[in-house]
């Protein structure tokens, strides 16, 4: 994953399931990268709500923003023959690459400190 800090300041705890390909912010908010991946770029924006709630969307103040590349295909030979006796093949979706991924972390606010997994 591409990891950019924009600004100064405490950031949002994350951590990141390989496997799962989910990202999850401070224990409360997680997203499904390949879920959430689509034929072009993918722009998701984590924020702070008035109520100093994570939410997935734009609110009070900028959190995090995931950046998840638009999905690649590859054509497969089917095995199979057409009846011009040409391979018949298949557009399949690439798995995706978390190194192609790019998180964008912004400083919270400074009245607001990280803390036993939660926003005070």
């Amino acid at each position: 994953m591409i990891i950019k800090e924009i600004n100064k300041g405490n950031k949002i705890p994350y951590s990141i399931n390989e496997n799962q390909k989910t990202i999850t912010f401070n224990d409360r908010l997680t997203i499904n990268l390949e879920e959430n991946q689509a034929d072009v770029e993918v722009v998701i924006d984590i924020s702070l709500n008035k109520n100093m709630e994570l939410i997935q969307g734009v609110d009070k103040w900028y959190v995090a923003n995931l950046i998840i590349p638009a999905a690649e295909y590859e054509l497969i030979d089917t095995g199979e023959v057409d009846e011009n006796n040409q391979p018949i093949m298949e557009n399949t979706k690439k798995e995706l690459s978390l190194d192609e991924v790019k998180l964008i972390l912004w400083g919270l606010p400074g009245e607001f400190n990280i803390t036993d997994g939660g926003i005070k």
